[in-house]
C-alpha cells in the first residue's frame, strides 16, 4: 500500500480493490475451486479481458464479460462459464484493518474513494456495504480517465471542493500514488 502526504489534509481517498477490498484473496479462493493455477482468475479478469477498455467507458459491462468469458476458455477450458459465473457474483473480502481507519480518519477528515470502474456501481456497492462513511465517490469510466492519469485524482478534490494537495489518495498501485502526487 501506497500513501501520498501532505500536511495540509483536508481528505482522504481510498482505492477500493486491493486497499478496501482483498480482490486477490477472492481471485485466488476461485482459483483454488476450480483447480486452476494461482492468478489464473485475476489474469482473466484484469489482463488478458478488456478491462483496460471498460475501466475509461470504451466498452460495456457486458463486452467485457465476454472478453473474460474468452480468457477462461483458454485457461479454463470447459469451465469457463461455471469459473465466471463465480467470479462475477464472488464478493471479495473487505479489508477490516483498512476500514477501522476509515471509521477513524472520517471523525476529521472528509473521506472519499476513487476507483478504475463506473461510479455508479461504486456508490451503490459502498453504500450498501459501508453506508454514510464515504462522502464522495469517482470512477474512472464515467471520466473516461483511470489511475494513473491525474485527471482522476483533480476530479475527485473538485467534487469535495479541495485543491488536490488538500487531499491524500491510498492506493495499493504505485504508478496510481504517483499519479495523484503529479495533481497540482
Amino acid at each position: 500500500m501506497v500513501v501520498t502526504y501532505n500536511m495540509t489534509i483536508q481528505a482522504v481517498f481510498f482505492d477500493l480493490g486491493g486497499v478496501i477490498l482483498m480482490e486477490a484473496a477472492r481471485d485466488f479462493g476461485i482459483d483454488a475451486r476450480f483447480s486452476l493455477m494461482p492468478g489464473t482468475v485475476t489474469r482473466c479478469l484484469d489482463v488478458n479481458s478488456r478491462w483496460k477498455e471498460a475501466r475509461v467507458g470504451l466498452c460495456s459491462y457486458e463486452e467485457w464479460v465476454d472478453s473474460v468469458r474468452e480468457a477462461l476458455v483458454e485457461e479454463a477450458g470447459g469451465q469457463a462459464d461455471e469459473v465466471l459465473q463465480e467470479a462475477l457474483k464472488a464478493e471479495a473480502p473487505v479489508n477490516e484493518a483498512v476500514m477501522r481507519l476509515v471509521s477513524a480518519l472520517s471523525v476529521r477528515y472528509r473521506i472519499g474513494a476513487t476507483s478504475n470502474t463506473k461510479t455508479r456501481d461504486l456508490e451503490r456497492f459502498i453504500k450498501r456495504r459501508f453506508g454514510p462513511l464515504f462522502e464522495v465517490v469517482v470512477g474512472s469510466a464515467d471520466l473516461g480517465v483511470a489511475k494513473p492519469d491525474p485527471d482522476i485524482y483533480l476530479h475527485a478534490a473538485r467534487r469535495l471542493s479541495l485543491r488536490p494537495k488538500a487531499c491524500v489518495f491510498i492506493d495499493d498501485v504505485e504508478a496510481n500514488a504517483n499519479g495523484a502526487t503529479a495533481v497540482e
